[in-house]
């Protein structure tokens, strides 16, 4: 069964996080596989909930839903 690349922080009481196995899961139908989010391997992955999206490691993803901790952040883009 195909899996789905998903990324999010492991800190203990990050429930924002924590909740992106399952959410995306219900969204898409599909399991969930942990993509790590710092090893720079280019495998495609989702960034979904909680605060992660400032810390991109792959020229390849996608966004589904987001937030960023402060205004500071430079938010990083592609086009196609």
């Amino acid at each position: 069964m195909k899996k789905l690349n998903v990324c999010w922080w492991d800190s203990i009481g990050n429930w924002g996080d924590v909740l992106n196995q399952k959410l995306c899961h219900y969204i898409s139908g599909l399991e969930i596989n942990k993509a790590p989010t710092n090893d720079g391997s280019g495998i495609f992955r989702y960034y979904c909930i909680g605060s992660i999206l400032h810390t991109p490691s792959s020229d390849n993803f996608e966004v589904w839903g987001n937030e960023l901790l402060t205004k500071t952040y430079t938010i990083l883009y592609k086009t196609t």
